[in-house]
């Protein structure tokens, strides 16, 4: 893609995001949700870009979700929501490596970054185990799709070796994962 329309996708889904979450959610929820879907847009550009899911954003992520899922919990305890979104971000986390792994091995080369093993610690700790394989589900589903379409107009040029920024698909994934979980809360 070109670094323009990179930009301009980022600044739309911005701006989408912010007037979804104004809509839907309740003052609190969506502040929460503008800064955790522009954090994920950031990710998305970024790894568009430079191939790159920077630490910066998605560290700080891990433990938001957390406080986040807590204080949002509908009438559960906190620490118990807390608890089971941690599992789910560790579970995330080495599920993906796993597979990372896996793949480095069969193939002798590495084929999945450890940002997107970050991302996948993000999606466990702001949706749970309940929107965790969404997630990735809603990642793949793009990132083929988005394959499947450069192959078109390019007529072919996409291979086996062409390199994927997973990160831009699971990112915006993530948010959207946890905007449909906190809205069917309502």
């Amino acid at each position: 893609m070109a670094s323009r329309s990179i930009e301009y996708a980022g600044f739309a889904a911005a701006a989408a995001a912010t007037l979804l979450s104004a809509t839907v959610f309740a003052t609190g929820t969506a502040v929460i949700s503008c800064v955790f879907a522009w954090t994920m847009i950031a990710i998305a550009v970024s790894d568009a870009r430079r191939f790159i899911v920077p630490d910066h954003l998605s560290l700080p992520a891990i433990p938001a979700g957390l406080l986040a899922s807590g204080w949002l919990a509908p009438g559960a305890l906190a620490h118990d929501v807390i608890l089971h979104h941690t599992a789910a971000a560790l579970a995330g986390a080495g599920g993906l490596f796993a597979v990372g792994e896996a793949y480095r091995r069969l193939r002798h080369r590495s084929g999945l970054g450890l940002g997107d093993v970050k991302l996948m610690a993000v999606a466990g700790a702001w949706t749970g185990f309940d929107g965790l394989l969404l997630c990735l589900l809603l990642a793949c589903a793009a990132a083929i799709s988005y394959v499947l379409a450069a192959a078109l107009v390019t007529r072919g040029a996409i291979d086996r070796f062409t390199a994927i920024p997973f990160g831009t698909f699971l990112a915006p994934a993530v948010w959207v994962v946890w905007a449909w979980i906190q809205a069917t809360r309502l």
